[in-house]
């Protein structure tokens, strides 16, 4: 506080004294260091959870260009999940811009072009054994009155044995109701339009926080440093910020201008728009383009712009989500001094280092589940 002289006479916020007052009782026996953290909602994707999600991801997008009937009840069990947890992102956060690292999203990309090929592929796949059942019951015989297929196996009548087990077995398998295709189909296009709307309402929202004349929307930082009597903290560019104390969770949380935040409106804007370009896209391909053209030995008939825009997202959510772990706000220095009251005017230092993983996981989980209350907090006051 030395290279700081006009703070000696300001008054410490919320207090009826001055710093002065408070640096002449430095407790002096008091050098906490201790983790700074973002708080409720303020957190990106923890880099341990991308990493889970990329792991899952990467090879059944190598299945899906290949073998794709392996994992399509996968793909639509997992973007159903993904789907829900949007939802929660959605309810929870109710859009605010500070928290726009939870419910940013960028990544239902990759989602959008997995249920866009499920839908297609499984109807094609359907279609051609349709087809193939066909030719194997005209080829039984020649009365065509008995042998028609017309997509209703159970009116398939025949004498003999062979025909017979064909009509049981066609009965079974065509009929809408019990088809697991048609049933893989139908969920497939309902989760494309609800990552759809996802993406659209999100981008709604990413765009009104874009244009808001209020610039960096605020967001909050916590420490144990802060509490128990902290009133407010000084760094060394002598720059006050107001503490307020949530003593139920053993912290203290200071507001600030959340630069992060505002980086990241403006790529979800970019990037979700990009998202959308590439699903349109991938529709087109998996509707347009022949199952057997093939470009270099790979079939052209695949989401390709979604696999590959979704995984630089997962990609650079992943790093991001690394550098975060070792990330203070430059709006705050690491080195303060905590004005606090205690029987009278007093002052400590204080070092805020980096909370790390651990600190990314309360913040991004609190605030994933802060619609829940007492359910999830088990205090009503947090």
């Amino acid at each position: 506080m030395d290279g700081c002289p006009h703070l000696v006479n300001a008054t410490v916020l919320n207090a009826n004294f001055t710093w002065g007052e408070a640096l002449a009782n430095k407790i002096s026996n008091v050098t906490a260091v201790n983790y700074f953290r973002p708080d409720i909602g303020i957190a990106l994707m923890p880099w341990i959870y991308t990493t889970i999600v990329v792991v899952i991801h990467l090879p059944m997008v190598l299945v899906r260009v290949t073998r794709w009937e392996m994992v399509q009840v996968w793909s639509i069990v997992f973007t159903l999940f993904t789907v829900i947890m949007y939802i929660q992102a959605y309810v929870s956060t109710r859009f605010d811009p500070a928290q726009i690292l939870l419910w940013t999203p960028l990544l239902l990309v990759i989602d959008g072009g997995s249920m866009a090929q499920v839908f297609f592929l499984v109807l094609e796949a359907r279609q051609n054994i349709v087809g193939n059942r066909v030719i194997l019951s005209e080829s039984y015989g020649r009365e065509s009155s008995t042998l028609r297929f017309r997509f209703r196996a159970w009116r398939l009548r025949s004498r003999s044995s062979t025909l017979h087990h064909l009509r049981k077995e066609n009965s079974n398998s065509i009929r809408w109701c019990r088809d697991p295709a048609v049933f893989s189909a139908s969920a497939a296009a309902i989760l494309f339009l609800a990552v759809l709307a996802l993406q659209v309402l999100g981008l709604v929202q990413a765009v009104k926080a874009m244009r808001s004349p209020l610039g960096a929307p605020l967001v909050s930082w916590c420490s144990p440093l802060f509490q128990p009597f902290g009133l407010a903290a000084a760094d060394s560019n002598c720059r006050v910020i107001e503490i307020a104390q949530s003593r139920n969770r053993g912290i203290g949380c200071v507001k600030i201008p959340g630069m992060w935040q505002q980086q990241w409106i403006t790529g979800t804007t970019v990037g979700t728009i990009l998202g959308l370009i590439c699903e349109i896209a991938d529709v087109l391909l998996l509707a347009l383009v022949s199952s057997t053209k093939r470009v270099r030995g790979a079939r052209l008939r695949r989401p390709w712009t979604t696999i590959f825009g979704g995984l630089i997202v997962l990609g650079v959510t992943l790093v991001c989500g690394v550098q975060y772990t070792t990330y203070i706000p430059q709006e705050v220095g690491r080195h303060v001094v905590v004005a606090m009251s205690v029987q009278g005017p007093a002052s400590y230092l204080g070092d805020l280092t980096p909370a790390g993983l651990r600190g990314a996981i309360i913040g991004w989980t609190d605030g994933l589940f802060e619609s829940w209350g007492r359910a999830y907090f088990g205090s009503p006051n947090r």
